[in-house]
């Protein structure tokens, strides 16, 4: 699944395989979470809320001892061909992170750490960790909707704002100098915002710019291709104004919670 990247260390588990994982024993404050059960929290959390599993993926390293994962979400009353809704997991029985579940329309899950998207959860592996997941994952399932429904009101917004060659080019010179674009495919952005090979992304818009960068960033290594893109929307979105979602009660640092 495009989002989780693996190392040779690592390999991909089956469902029933991560059923059958040992966990280790409790020591002392150290409580570590069984990986089947940070699925399954997540998977009924959001079965619970009408989101349905389109495809999911889990990856274990050779001695089980740390967990990546990677689900694929969609709504009912959701669905858009544009984009989606992915869940991110990760835990470790090493103490070298916490049990995390991260969500967004572009999620990052990688072996060498890397672990990124919009918005995401956090806790050690110690007493009272089932709980506490239990109550931040249902406020993170929450604001899923209101994430998708941000997404929607974004690719609007990106549609209806018209560029002139000037903000165009402003635009691309920008994510260069931000270390999102390298300068060896700015003519390569430019060329696909001239000539696009979808029809359906012509014009002279913030989604056709949008849409350029996409298509030149198919060829950027996976470990960078996230966080490129958040940052990218991140400058799309001051042209456009729209407005980030909010997450509902809670701050993203009372969320997170350090390793």
């Amino acid at each position: 699944m495009k989002g989780l990247c693996l190392d040779s260390a690592t390999k991909i588990r089956s469902y029933e395989y991560m059923q059958k994982i040992k966990t280790p024993e409790a020591v002392g404050r150290w409580n570590p979470q069984p990986y089947i059960n940070s699925i399954d929290r997540v998977v009924k959390k959001c079965t619970d809320h009408g989101w349905q599993i389109v495809e999911q993926q889990f990856a274990t390293t050779d001695d089980d001892r740390k967990f990546f994962g990677l689900i694929n979400m969609e709504h009912p009353e959701f669905k858009n061909p544009e984009y989606g809704t992915m869940i991110g997991l990760r835990n470790s029985w090493t103490k070298q992170f916490a049990d995390r579940v991260v969500i967004g329309n572009d999620v990052f899950v990688c072996a060498n750490m890397m672990f990124c998207g919009e918005m995401q959860i956090g806790r050690r592996n110690t007493t009272n960790a089932a709980k506490d997941m239990d109550d931040r994952l249902a406020l993170l399932i929450d604001n899923m909707a209101g994430s998708y429904i941000n997404q929607g009101q974004r690719v609007a917004a990106y549609k209806e704002r018209e560029l002139s060659r000037m903000e165009m080019h402003d635009a691309v010179c920008e994510a260069m100098k931000e270390g999102i674009l390298p300068s060896s495919k700015i003519d390569s952005v430019l060329n696909e915002y001239n000539t696009p090979r979808h029809a359906e992304h012509k014009g002279e818009t913030l989604w056709t710019l949008l849409n350029a960068f996409t298509e030149v960033g198919k060829a950027w290594p996976v470990s960078t291709l996230a966080g490129r893109t958040i940052e990218l929307q991140k400058q799309l979105d001051t042209i456009c104004r729209h407005e980030p979602y909010q997450m509902k009660e809670a701050a993203a640092e009372v969320l997170e919670v350090a390793e």
